[in-house]
């Protein structure tokens, strides 16, 4: 298995943070890429459900479904650490991004972000080193990307 951490401190509760991250109506705000995002058959997120993701990869766009794997957050009556994970396959690769939203002890929230790719076919054993590679360059900053489109956000 392959993969890479990403973390950072929000100035912001974690269940705030956490509703941020996974209000798909503001996802285009720190995910520039993604063009279009919806729950498939609708309904809210939850684990189970499937996304339909529309993305820009470089000047060509590219449709994937993306299973929740994981949605433990304030409205389902959980208590931080918070979680959201996503899990999608492509090319042999099954690759999951695991966010936990966890109580900074300040009113604010340590984020962590764990991607894993994990080969599913011979194709992926090949692959699966190089697309977490691409993977890490094209969300190394996401995070970032996150905090500044919260702190942006009306309130």
């Amino acid at each position: 298995m392959a993969g890479f951490s990403l973390e950072k401190s929000i100035p912001h509760p974690p269940a705030q943070v956490f509703a941020f991250a996974t209000d798909l109506a503001r996802i285009r705000t720190w995910l520039p890429d993604v063009l279009a995002c919806e729950v498939v058959g609708g309904g809210p997120m939850r684990d189970g459900a499937v996304l339909r993701e529309t993305r820009k990869i470089g000047r060509r766009e590219c449709t994937a479904q993306i299973s929740i794997v994981e949605h433990s957050g304030p409205s389902q009556g959980h208590e931080p650490p918070f979680v959201h994970a996503a899990s999608s396959a492509a090319m042999g690769v099954r690759c999951c991004y695991r966010y936990t939203f966890a109580d900074d002890g300040q009113g604010g929230t340590d984020l962590t972000m764990d991607c894993t790719g994990e080969p599913t076919n011979l194709l992926g054993r090949l692959l699966v080193g190089p697309l977490v590679r691409y993977m890490r360059r094209a969300d190394g900053d996401q995070l970032e990307r996150l905090s500044a489109a919260l702190d942006a956000a009306p309130r």
